[in-house]
């Protein structure tokens, strides 16, 4: 089993039903792209959630979405597994 992960910046801030339907449109564009290398993923998930910045305020508890540290891209790499523990 896998897991597909997409994160954006944008905080939406819309009544529920145009929420939904703009989250089920951006989501589309990124179903598309993946689908392209594998084909029908769509058919054969088990599970489809769709997360977004008010998702991460709500059940996260983050301010306005926030998840994880702000990196652009190009300018930098997330930081890698680090522990205090020597031979970790």
């Amino acid at each position: 089993r896998r897991g597909i992960y997409c994160y954006s910046t944008n905080n939406i801030l819309l009544n529920f039903g145009k929420y939904i339907r703009l989250k089920e449109e951006r989501a589309k564009v990124l179903f598309d792209a993946v689908e392209k290398v594998f084909p029908d993923l769509e058919s054969r998930l088990e599970v489809r959630l769709i997360g977004t910045p008010k998702t991460h305020e709500r059940f996260l508890r983050r301010n306005r979405g926030t998840y994880g540290p702000e990196i652009y891209a190009g300018q930098g790499i997330l930081p890698g597994p680090s522990t205090p523990v020597q031979g970790l």
